[in-house]
Parts: C-alpha cells; sequence; structure tokens
C-alpha cells in the first residue's frame, strides 16, 4: 500500500533536469531527485501592466512548497529581489527567470496560461 501510493505520487510529479532552463506551471509538482519535490502554490503579481506607465515596476511574489523526505518547506521567491531570488535549498540554487504572460491592465491573466522560466542548478 506504502509502495503503490509512493510510486503513484512519482508518477504524478513531472521530472526536471538540473542545470537546464525550464518552464514550471502554477500547482504542477515537479521532481528534483526522487527524494526533492516542489510545487509553485501561487503567485502575487504586481508588476506594472505593459500598457500602463508607472512610478514603480512592481515585481512578482511565488510561493513554493518544498518536499525534501518527509520534510516541507514553505518559501516565497521574487522575481526581481537579489535577495530572494536566487534563493539556495538543499545543495541546489533555485533561480527564477521570468513570468509569463506580463500583465495588461485590460484583461486578468488565467491561471492556467501562466508560465514560470526558472532554473535549478547544483551549489
Amino acid at each position: 500500500m506504502v509502495i503503490s501510493a509512493f510510486l503513484i505520487a512519482q508518477l504524478a510529479c513531472e521530472k526536471i533536469e538540473i542545470g537546464d532552463s525550464i518552464y514550471v506551471q502554477v500547482g504542477k509538482e515537479y521532481s528534483v531527485t526522487s527524494n526533492l519535490t516542489f510545487t509553485i502554490d501561487s503567485i502575487r503579481e504586481y508588476r506594472c501592466p505593459k500598457d500602463v506607465v508607472c512610478i514603480w515596476a512592481g515585481d512578482v511574489d511565488l510561493f513554493f512548497s518544498i518536499l525534501e523526505g518527509s520534510q516541507n518547506k514553505d518559501t516565497i521567491m521574487r522575481l526581481n529581489d537579489h535577495l530572494r531570488n536566487p534563493m539556495f535549498f538543499s545543495g541546489y540554487q533555485w533561480e527564477i527567470f521570468d513570468v509569463l504572460p506580463y500583465p495588461l491592465s485590460d484583461q486578468p491573466t488565467d491561471p492556467k496560461d501562466i508560465r514560470i522560466r526558472m532554473m535549478i542548478s547544483r551549489k
């Protein structure tokens, strides 16, 4: 029973390649190793829409849930904050490059259309 639950969980995860730039989605589980997985649970988008002139460019917060073995770590990465991007965890550097699509003032973005370009590499 425990083994079948583990296999189902592993099959549900999308395996990523260490050191490759990848696109991930909100709410989808990704496997870094057999013992290390993550999900971006949600994002908070507050960048200035590309069709508006703003005083401040804004940013994007990404809410990560990282599972290593039985240990769960919840953390926030911020796209344009060098103190929160990249982050280092469990011997890996986690870096966010972009969040697409860029917001428009008159068009809400469907969460399933959001793509986050990132890379996880060994450190």
